[in-house]
């Protein structure tokens, strides 16, 4: 695999200039006044949509609650304050659940939450007024649950502030950690602390303002998240999310906020956010599979290919499984750079195409049914932004023992942050 990394970098690199910005929904953690709670998921400026309702219970503190999207299980952590809770997103199902390890004691709660796909590091920010805590956990497969790993501690602007959530820019290593005075309408003194990941002691060396959500400032922050793709952070009060371009302001080093958007976040049921995070693209699928009769087994499914996890820039366990396929035939994976073409070939359409293609394999495609083979395709993705946009077309083919060559669907993939 480690071989074709370097070809795959720089075919990337190249390519990724050429293609149109593309940008996920948001997908979090959101509850009514009734404390109805549920996952959502919104496309920026359109209501949002039920995605999962076995979600925690509404948190029971203004500043308390905060979701991450964990990219190589594809689950969403979320916390009412007190726990912290996974769900795979699709289907709904419980991955995990866990106290949290508070760096402030027992009075303190979760505000936020925010995931590093790279390091396989969640961290949450906790508060008590005026003193907000750091607490990072490793998410290693061989781990199961979330386990704590660091903390520190910090100060808050007054003793009135506490924090309501935290993202993280990966590409400046930085911490942006929301703060605000929760309970006084149009008092929210909203700021935002910028601690370095790499400070064991999260010492804070920018305070930053927040610029108003069209003509009126947010409310107390619940929600954030920051996308290095298109270096802009997503700052709501649970009702409106304001989108600011991030830039850096040559004399001070500190990050400068200028708004750019400002939408409504509410759905139908008028539930607000608690916490979310920028949802990659996920691919789509194209077309189907197919074996040839004479020199492949008959199989009542056509073989099919499906990703493993979600192609975010960083993510390392990002991949492909060939599924359904003809037990005992030498599977690979087909990868090129752009949009998906059509040629016949074969039994079926090859999408990627030969000259350009990219070949992961070969893998022994195994089952314990002559149509039941699977075998899985590692391409991690490097943690280089430059790859943000690129677009790839992924196809799996299969040589059967007689010598055959069956395809699976193609799936479009586009990289995101």
């Amino acid at each position: 695999m480690n071989r074709i990394l370097p070809t795959l970098l720089s075919g990337a690199l190249a390519a990724a200039a050429l293609l149109p910005a593309q940008t996920g929904p948001l997908v979090g953690f959101a509850s009514d006044g009734a404390a109805n709670s549920a996952l959502l998921r919104q496309r920026l400026c359109e209501p949002p949509n039920e995605t999962c309702t076995n979600a925690l219970p509404a948190p029971s503190l203004a500043w308390a609650g905060g979701a991450a999207l964990d990219t190589f299980r594809n689950v969403l952590w979320h916390t009412e304050g007190t726990r912290i809770y996974g769900v795979q997103l699709a289907g709904c199902d419980r991955d995990c659940v866990v106290p949290i390890a508070s760096a402030l004691g027992g009075r303190s709660v979760a505000g936020g939450l925010t995931f590093d796909a790279e390091t396989q590091r969640l961290y949450h920010v906790e508060s008590i007024p005026g003193m907000g805590g750091i607490v990072g956990y490793d998410l290693f497969p061989s781990l199961g649950c979330p386990q704590a790993a660091r903390r520190c501690t910090f100060t808050l602007p007054t003793t009135r502030h506490t924090s309501g959530a935290i993202a993280l820019d990966k590409g400046r290593d930085l911490f942006f950690v929301a703060t605000s005075v929760f309970g006084i309408p149009g008092g929210a003194q909203n700021r935002i602390l910028i601690v370095r990941r790499d400070d064991p002691n999260c010492g804070t060396p920018c305070l930053i303002p927040v610029p108003d959500c069209g003509r009126l400032p947010l409310e107390a922050i619940t929600a954030m998240t920051y996308d290095a793709c298109d270096d802009r952070i997503y700052i709501s009060d649970g009702r409106r999310t304001l989108v600011c371009v991030v830039r850096i302001n040559p004399t001070s080093g500190c990050p400068t906020l200028i708004a750019e958007s400002c939408c409504a976040a509410t759905d139908s049921q008028n539930r607000t956010w608690h916490g979310f995070d920028k949802q990659t693209i996920e691919p789509r699928q194209l077309g189907g599979g197919c074996l040839p009769a004479r020199t492949c087994p008959s199989c009542p499914v056509p073989p099919r290919l499906n990703p493993i996890g979600l192609p975010q820039v960083g993510n390392p366990n990002f991949g492909f499984r060939i599924e359904e396929g003809p037990v005992g035939s030498t599977g690979f994976v087909l990868v090129n750079f752009g949009g998906c073409q059509s040629f016949q070939f074969g039994c079926g359409i090859l999408y990627t195409g030969l000259p350009a293609a990219i070949a992961l394999g070969p893998m022994p495609i195994a089952g314990g049914g002559p149509c039941s083979g699977m075998a899985d395709f590692q391409l991690p993705i490097p943690e280089n932004f430059a790859l943000c946009n690129l677009l790839l077309c992924v196809q799996g083919a299969m040589v059967c023992p007689a010598g055959g060559i069956g395809l699976t669907n193609a799936q479009v993939v586009p990289l995101g942050s």
